[in-house]
């Protein structure tokens, strides 16, 4: 089984969001993060069922927010690196200088 490490960068894009979204109803965080951990424990079951972005970058959707976790796999040592946690309006540029 692979294991998934979130990148210091990835963690604060979830912080952000997870804080904006408590802001806006209180709780609305906690169900991001749900929301977040569901789509990553897909992505640990499976983590080549995602759309690929480029031949290293790979994006898995959330399933009731508008965001997208991007990752990198590394089959070597079985392990999956969150390197962004990106809302869809955001152009995919940003966070390519990541990996």
């Amino acid at each position: 089984m692979y294991k998934l490490i979130i990148q210091h960068f990835a963690q604060i894009d979830l912080d952000e969001a997870f804080i904006w979204y408590e802001e806006k109803n209180v709780g609305l965080g906690f169900k991001l993060i749900e929301d977040f951990d569901n789509t990553a424990n897909k992505i640990i079951l499976n983590p080549f069922y995602t759309t690929k972005i480029t031949n290293e970058l790979r994006a898995a959707s959330l399933t009731i927010f508008p965001y997208e976790i991007v990752y990198v796999i590394e089959p070597s040592t079985y392990t999956i690196s969150v390197i962004a946690f990106s809302h869809f309006k955001r152009k995919p540029e940003w966070y390519k200088l990541r990996k």
